[in-house]
């Protein structure tokens, strides 16, 4: 990419510009559309990517958060007349952080611990009065009826605790990486 761009800045006008990019390799103004095999740049092969394999407690957290996250989002198309537009919102956004942060997490990009954080921490804070998608989901399975309140109140605290614990636990190393940057900060400017 970055030899086509150089490429793409060495031509004169326009039109020069746009034939280098959708003819072949070697072209110059003057040669054939494919170009002349001579001037055709070296390609070194692509560096094959790795992932390092990730400690089993790590998976099964990613697949808890990847569980509630389709739950959420099925539960958002089945019951959205029930809900009001911000609940609707709030839920999506939910659903598209934790999806972006999952594949943040497997990128292994440092900004993937403070978004955990912060995600975690919005849906302990959102579900303080309750969780209205839960009631009705586990209503209309009628799971309500056949178990009792009890099974909701137990999801209920389950869930928070589950997320509290998150945050709590995600807080660590955005904090730990936070005073990294600040003092690495500090140390260039002196």
């Amino acid at each position: 990419m970055e030899k086509m761009y150089t490429k793409w800045q060495s031509m004169d006008g326009w039109k020069n510009k746009v034939f280098s990019l959708i003819k072949g390799p070697g072209w110059s103004p003057g040669s054939p559309w494919t170009g002349h095999m001579d001037q055709v740049p070296d390609i070194t092969s692509r560096e094959k990517h790795s992932y390092p394999t990730k400690p089993l407690i790590w998976s099964t957290y990613i697949f808890i958060h990847f569980f509630i996250t389709l739950f959420v989002y099925e539960a958002v198309g089945l019951f959205r007349d029930r809900l009001s537009a911000m609940e609707i919102v709030c839920h999506l956004v939910f659903v598209v952080l934790s999806l972006a942060n999952i594949g943040l997490f497997y990128d292994g990009n440092p900004a993937a611990a403070a978004l955990e954080f912060v995600r975690c921490a919005f849906v302990f804070f959102y579900t303080q009065a309750g969780i209205p998608l839960l009631t009705t989901a586990l209503y209309w399975s009628g799971l309500t009826a056949l178990v009792g309140d009890n099974l909701e109140t137990f999801f209920y605290v389950l869930l928070r605790s589950y997320f509290f614990i998150s945050a709590a636990v995600w807080a660590l190393p955005t904090v730990h990486h936070a005073y990294q940057r600040t003092l690495h900060l500090k140390m260039k400017i002196a």
